[in-house]
């Protein structure tokens, strides 16, 4: 069984794989899973720049992504898009 460090290290290595050009990558959640068999590691990244009328804008908003580890092997299972109630 890893501990929750390690499935953030994978689970922010997997991350970076699958979104390279993500920026501003923050670590926001990290939890196991009711049935105990993965880990829930969340991530928040920057929104890209909004262009209007051909000039850039920043998008003060970020964007949420749950990455699932298999909690005995570390093994990515996948990614979720992470939404909040308001």
């Amino acid at each position: 069984m890893i501990d929750s460090k390690t499935a953030v290290q994978k689970a922010k290595t997997y991350f970076s794989d699958l979104f390279p050009s993500a920026s501003d990558v923050r670590l926001e959640e990290v939890e196991r899973s009711a049935d105990g068999l993965s880990w829930l590691v969340t991530f928040s990244f920057a929104k890209p720049e909004i262009v209007v009328f051909g000039s850039p804008f920043a998008n003060p908003h970020r964007d949420y992504k749950m990455v699932k580890l298999d909690s005995n092997t570390g093994e990515p299972q996948g990614v979720k898009i992470r939404a909040f109630a308001s």
